[in-house]
């Protein structure tokens, strides 16, 4: 079994923003946010859009593919399925791929929508539902939180990837905030209370600027 401290960290710290590799790596149009913004925690890396927004957009999407009957496939689109998903590849821990994978898949997501969404701006927006962070460079293969979970979780704790909302950093771990449905929070549960890293955990557990900014917002509790 391994420890809490045993795990790789390949944050973004020793990235070159400016090199032109990283640049070219994103193929996104919209203007990125600053270095600074990004280790403030409040921007979604890969992506400008308030928090409040994209959070409304992931509950407008899951909310009626939500199946608790099949936890397994049912947030997980063929259509918004990125590459790190692939649980046979490392892709999942290289920052520039990590980066380019969720800023098309929140993308993707708002074109397929097609339609104006209210930014949320309450508690009572999330539906019920929880906001879960996910610090992939911390987990560990031992399948534990998969089974608990009946397979929401994915073999590396990653939950389905409809529900993703952004890409964090604070200050120098990423994780990947989660828009978790009310009827899946017990699978989460579960997962969480067999999970050997604490590399996933409700939003207002964490000690985050983005936990913290939403709690001042009402929207966590």
């Amino acid at each position: 079994m391994f420890g809490k401290n045993n795990f790789i960290s390949l944050g973004l710290s020793n990235i070159d923003f400016s090199s032109p590799s990283f640049n070219e790596a994103l193929p996104i149009t919209e203007a990125l946010p600053t270095k600074e913004q990004w280790h403030q925690g409040f921007i979604a890396l890969g992506n400008s859009s308030p928090i409040e927004l994209r959070l409304a957009e992931t509950i407008k999407w899951c909310l009626p593919l939500a199946n608790a009957l099949n936890p397994k496939e049912s947030l997980r689109s063929d259509k918004l399925r990125p590459v790190i998903a692939n649980t046979d590849s490392d892709l999942l821990y290289m920052p520039n791929e990590r980066l380019r994978s969720i800023s098309n898949l929140l993308k993707t997501r708002s074109r397929l929508l097609n339609q104006k969404v209210s930014p949320v701006s309450s508690h009572e927006d999330l539906k019920g539902g929880k906001l879960l962070a996910y610090f992939p460079d911390e987990n560990v293969w031992d399948g534990a939180s998969e089974v608990a979970s009946f397979e929401f979780l994915d073999g590396r704790d990653a939950p389905a990837w409809d529900t993703w909302v952004g890409l964090f950093k604070n200050p120098s771990r990423d994780f990947i905030l989660s828009y978790i449905p009310q009827s899946f929070i017990k699978f989460v549960q579960a997962g969480i209370d067999v999970n050997c890293m604490d590399c996933i955990q409700w939003l207002e557990d964490t000690q985050t600027n983005v936990a913290t900014e939403l709690l001042n917002k009402g929207i966590l509790r």
